[in-house]
């Protein structure tokens, strides 16, 4: 009985593509509406407390209404992904510029 051969770049393929879907779908859901309304809602509470304001004659001062609030999505898992992407990068650059470099030494 002969052994069956493993394709493992249409495995890869395969699990790239759900991979894809995935993302896909979670994208479709929803999380970045919500994230929006959620802004959304936290801009009307501020507008309500400065309309309050200005009806009660306080001191009206802009920062106050102002939040700068930065959103921070990292974690480890997204740590490690960038590392490897510039560390991907890292070594892609520096063999462009070896083969560009040895091109420039046989053709000049």
């Amino acid at each position: 009985m002969e052994k069956k051969k493993i394709n493992w770049l249409k495995i890869v393929l395969i699990v790239l593509f759900i991979g894809y879907i995935s993302l896909f779908i979670l994208n479709k859901t929803g999380y970045y509406e919500g994230n929006m309304r959620k802004k959304m809602e936290l801009t009307n509470k501020q507008i309500e407390k400065f309309e309050k304001d200005i009806k009660d004659g306080k001191q009206i001062d802009i920062n106050d209404y102002l939040i700068d609030k930065k959103d921070d999505y990292t974690n480890n898992t997204s740590k490690v992904g960038y590392y490897i992407s510039t560390s991907i990068e890292k070594i892609l650059n520096d063999g462009i510029k070896g083969v560009g470099s040895i091109f420039k030494k046989l053709f000049t």
